[in-house]
């Protein structure tokens, strides 16, 4: 049976380590057995768990390890015989490296990159080097993945060889998020949304990357103008924002509602009327996806891949922007319903077509297989992906 060894930055709940057990999942239903070795452990090991994953964690980040726990990792490495080393984030693509360097010298190595990256300023001082390190080294490496074509311009801008570069954008199980009445109308319920308001929402974390500031200045200047609008923000580390937002009286506690990121998302989801991406810098946006699969249509800025994934079927706007978010917004919220409807279906035919998790998960599959020259990229990202996503 064919392995596959992911090595992994980390296993905290964000977009890039829910991506790869999306893909775990996808290869397993495929018969191709998955182990993972990670720098550092988090809630998601829970989930390799119970998918039977056989799994190592270094306990430390990777400049700061224990050797004891190098030399497990070797011979947990060793003991699987993987057929590829598929690193994931850039410490794990790091490790990884070394991991075939010592031992595993004639597997193929393939780097994964989910990261927007707009500029290396704004990043932690490790995050930088191993960047750097990466873009150095990258022309020892079979292929580098990347979930978006502006992070592959980017990170090719920065001296990643452009030679090794592969597009495969990220999946969504369209099952899964897909419109659910009876979710949507609890959730409204359970927020006291009536039928006739407007729930505008953001499921992302407080970070700076994420901006969630802009949206709040959207709602602001909204508020007035448009008295059917709520408001709700979902994700971890509100509770700071939350004195902000009291201290300077942003926005009313009767228009605005945070939910922990404990919550169940998905329900959640469903009871959007609009999903909101305020964020300055991004990659590929999947709650941007599963909100378009759900058949939720989005406003979002213009970073990474945002744009494409919207394509008609939602706005995009400059990112910092926040007067024309609120105008976004503002429009949906004036247009009469057949154009909610139209929008609607044109998110989730748009997701279906070009972004479900097959998709996705065929990519893979022929990547592993020794098929590298046939995840060429697709098109370049010039506002449109000129080829099969347009």
């Amino acid at each position: 049976m064919t392995t596959v060894l992911f090595v992994i930055t980390g296993l905290e709940r964000a977009g890039a380590e829910t991506a790869l057990l999306q893909l775990i999942s996808q290869l397993q239903s495929a018969s191709i057995r998955c182990a993972c070795i990670a720098l550092r452990d988090g809630p998601c090991r829970e989930n390799l768990e119970t998918m039977q994953i056989p799994t190592f964690v270094m306990e430390r980040r990777f400049l700061g390890i224990r050797w004891y726990r190098v030399l497990g990792a070797l011979r947990f490495a060793k003991g699987m015989a993987p057929y590829v080393v598929q690193g994931w984030m850039y410490h794990g693509n790091l490790f990884a490296m070394f991991l075939r360097r010592v031992m595993l010298r004639h597997v193929p190595l393939y780097w994964g990159i989910r990261h927007g990256l707009s500029t290396l300023s704004q990043e932690r001082w490790t995050t930088a080097l191993a960047i750097r390190l990466c873009a150095r080294l990258s022309g020892m490496v079979d292929a580098i993945l990347y979930n978006s074509f502006r992070s592959a311009e980017r990170h090719e801008q920065l001296g990643f060889r452009t030679e090794r570069t592969r597009v495969i954008l990220n999946g969504v199980d369209t099952e899964l998020f897909a419109p659910d009445l009876k979710k949507r109308a609890a959730i409204r319920e359970q927020l006291r949304v009536r039928d006739d308001q407007l729930l505008v929402g953001v499921i992302a974390r407080n970070h700076p990357d994420k901006d969630p500031m802009n949206f709040l200045r959207a709602v602001a200047l909204l508020a007035r103008r448009l008295p059917m609008l709520r408001a709700v923000m979902v994700g971890k580390g509100y509770d700071a924002l939350k004195d902000t937002v009291l201290s300077q009286r942003l926005v009313s506690r009767s228009i605005l509602t945070y939910i922990d990121a404990t919550s169940d998302v998905l329900s959640i989801l469903q009871g959007l009327d609009l999903l909101v991406c305020p964020s300055r810098n991004e990659s590929f946006p999947n709650v941007v996806a599963e909100s378009m699969s759900c058949a939720i249509p989005c406003v979002v800025t213009d970073v990474g891949d945002a744009a494409l994934l919207v394509g008609e079927s939602g706005r995009v706007v400059a990112p910092g922007d926040s007067e024309a978010l609120a105008a976004a917004i503002e429009e949906f919220a004036k247009s009469p319903d057949e154009q909610h409807r139209r929008m609607q279906a044109e998110a989730r035919a748009r997701v279906v077509k070009y972004f479900s998790i097959e998709r996705m998960k065929e990519k893979y599959i022929a990547l592993y297989a020794g098929n590298a020259a046939s995840i060429a990229d697709e098109g370049s990202f010039d506002g449109t992906v000129q080829g099969e996503v347009a």
